[in-house]
């Protein structure tokens, strides 16, 4: 598998993730965990972010 497989394939399981995230936070009612559930998901739009531009680079 080529680097440019590798990256895609995160990005994907990224997407996953965040769309899991947003799911998820829409059912915590206590507004101190959904602001860690938020923390996290911008967390992992900037991993998502950071290996999209590594992927346009392969």
């Amino acid at each position: 598998m080529d680097d440019h497989e590798k990256y895609r394939r995160r990005v994907e399981r990224l997407e996953k993730a965040i769309q899991d995230q947003r799911a998820f936070l829409h059912r915590i009612p206590d507004p101190d965990t959904r602001e860690r559930g938020e923390v996290h998901l911008f967390e992992l739009i900037e991993m998502r972010e950071k290996l999209m531009s590594e992927l346009e680079r392969t």
